[in-house]
Protein backbone atom coordinates (compact mmCIF):
# COMPACT_ATOMS: atom_id res chain seq x y z
CA UNK A 1 0.00 0.00 0.00
CA UNK A 2 1.40 3.41 -0.98
CA UNK A 3 1.01 6.22 1.56
CA UNK A 4 0.96 9.83 0.43
CA UNK A 5 3.23 12.21 2.32
CA UNK A 6 0.17 13.73 4.00
CA UNK A 7 -1.12 10.34 5.13
CA UNK A 8 2.37 9.41 6.32
CA UNK A 9 2.57 12.58 8.42
CA UNK A 10 -0.90 11.93 9.85
CA UNK A 11 0.10 8.36 10.67
CA UNK A 12 3.26 9.58 12.43
CA UNK A 13 1.30 12.11 14.46
CA UNK A 14 -1.30 9.49 15.36
CA UNK A 15 1.40 7.04 16.43
CA UNK A 16 3.02 9.69 18.61
CA UNK A 17 -0.29 10.62 20.24
CA UNK A 18 -1.67 7.08 20.63
CA UNK A 19 -0.02 6.42 24.05
CA UNK A 20 -1.38 9.71 25.35
CA UNK A 21 -4.88 8.96 24.12
CA UNK A 22 -4.84 5.49 25.68
CA UNK A 23 -3.64 6.76 29.04
CA UNK A 24 -6.40 6.33 31.58
CA UNK A 25 -6.64 8.53 34.64
CA UNK A 26 -6.13 6.71 37.91
CA UNK A 27 -9.36 5.20 39.19
CA UNK A 28 -10.92 7.19 42.02
CA UNK A 29 -11.61 5.44 45.28
CA UNK A 30 -15.18 4.03 45.21
CA UNK A 31 -16.27 6.16 48.20
CA UNK A 32 -14.90 9.40 46.78
CA UNK A 33 -17.41 12.05 45.73
CA UNK A 34 -16.78 15.59 44.67
CA UNK A 35 -19.33 18.35 44.36
CA UNK A 36 -18.98 22.07 43.86
CA UNK A 37 -21.11 25.03 42.95
CA UNK A 38 -19.80 26.37 39.66
CA UNK A 39 -21.09 29.74 38.52
CA UNK A 40 -19.55 29.95 35.02
CA UNK A 41 -18.00 27.37 32.69
CA UNK A 42 -16.28 28.45 29.49
CA UNK A 43 -16.92 26.26 26.44
CA UNK A 44 -15.00 26.91 23.23
CA UNK A 45 -16.23 25.54 19.92
CA UNK A 46 -15.26 25.68 16.29
CA UNK A 47 -18.10 24.73 13.98
CA UNK A 48 -17.43 23.31 10.52
CA UNK A 49 -19.81 22.51 7.69
CA UNK A 50 -19.94 19.22 5.74
CA UNK A 51 -17.08 20.43 3.53
CA UNK A 52 -14.87 21.17 6.54
CA UNK A 53 -15.16 24.94 6.18
CA UNK A 54 -15.47 27.02 9.37
CA UNK A 55 -18.98 28.36 9.89
CA UNK A 56 -19.06 32.02 10.89
CA UNK A 57 -21.84 34.29 12.05
CA UNK A 58 -23.32 31.88 14.60
CA UNK A 59 -25.25 33.36 17.50
CA UNK A 60 -26.28 32.11 20.91
CA UNK A 61 -29.59 30.92 19.42
CA UNK A 62 -27.66 28.45 17.22
CA UNK A 63 -26.48 26.45 20.27
CA UNK A 64 -28.17 24.10 22.73
CA UNK A 65 -26.45 23.13 25.96
CA UNK A 66 -27.31 20.04 28.04
CA UNK A 67 -25.80 18.73 31.26
CA UNK A 68 -26.72 15.14 32.12
CA UNK A 69 -29.73 15.41 29.81
CA UNK A 70 -30.94 18.62 31.45
CA UNK A 71 -31.09 21.80 29.32
CA UNK A 72 -28.84 24.58 30.59
CA UNK A 73 -29.17 28.31 30.04
CA UNK A 74 -26.38 29.97 28.10
CA UNK A 75 -25.99 33.20 30.04
CA UNK A 76 -22.96 34.66 28.28
CA UNK A 77 -22.08 34.23 24.62
CA UNK A 78 -19.38 35.75 22.46
CA UNK A 79 -17.96 34.85 19.08
CA UNK A 80 -14.17 34.88 19.43
CA UNK A 81 -11.96 34.94 16.37
CA UNK A 82 -8.85 36.47 17.88
CA UNK A 83 -7.83 33.81 20.41
CA UNK A 84 -4.15 32.81 20.78
CA UNK A 85 -2.98 30.07 18.43
CA UNK A 86 -0.57 27.24 19.23
CA UNK A 87 0.74 25.72 16.02
CA UNK A 88 2.90 22.67 15.40
CA UNK A 89 4.76 22.42 12.10
CA UNK A 90 5.90 18.92 11.11
CA UNK A 91 8.51 18.97 8.33
CA UNK A 92 9.60 15.98 6.25
CA UNK A 93 13.42 15.99 6.05
CA UNK A 94 13.81 12.44 4.77
CA UNK A 95 16.02 11.58 1.84
CA UNK A 96 13.08 11.67 -0.55
CA UNK A 97 12.78 15.42 0.02
CA UNK A 98 16.51 16.17 -0.33
CA UNK A 99 15.97 18.14 -3.55
CA UNK A 100 13.24 20.33 -2.04
CA UNK A 101 14.54 20.93 1.50
CA UNK A 102 15.38 24.54 0.69
CA UNK A 103 11.87 25.11 -0.62
CA UNK A 104 10.39 23.38 2.45
CA UNK A 105 12.46 25.61 4.72
CA UNK A 106 11.42 28.78 2.88
CA UNK A 107 7.76 27.76 2.81
CA UNK A 108 7.90 26.96 6.54
CA UNK A 109 9.37 30.36 7.39
CA UNK A 110 6.84 32.17 5.18
CA UNK A 111 3.95 30.21 6.68
CA UNK A 112 5.01 30.98 10.25
CA UNK A 113 5.67 34.65 9.47
CA UNK A 114 2.27 35.06 7.76
CA UNK A 115 0.15 33.11 10.24
CA UNK A 116 1.64 33.74 13.68
CA UNK A 117 1.10 36.96 15.58
CA UNK A 118 4.24 37.70 17.57
CA UNK A 119 2.38 39.05 20.61
CA UNK A 120 -0.21 36.23 20.84
CA UNK A 121 0.68 32.97 19.15
CA UNK A 122 3.19 30.18 19.75
CA UNK A 123 4.66 27.54 17.49
CA UNK A 124 6.92 24.53 17.56
CA UNK A 125 8.78 22.81 14.73
CA UNK A 126 9.39 19.06 14.45
CA UNK A 127 11.25 17.33 11.65
CA UNK A 128 11.12 13.69 10.74
CA UNK A 129 13.19 11.33 8.63
CA UNK A 130 14.30 8.09 10.29
CA UNK A 131 13.35 9.64 13.62
CA UNK A 132 11.22 12.48 14.91
CA UNK A 133 12.96 15.41 16.59
CA UNK A 134 11.73 18.65 18.15
CA UNK A 135 13.78 21.41 16.50
CA UNK A 136 12.26 24.45 18.14
CA UNK A 137 9.64 24.77 20.85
Amino acid sequence: MHLSRRNYICALAAAALRPLLRAQPPAAAPDTKFATDVKVVNLFATVRDKKGQIVTGLTQADFVLDEDGQPQTIRYFSAESDLPLTLGLLVDTSGSTRNVLGEERSASYRFIEQVLREDKDQAFVIHFDNEVELLQD
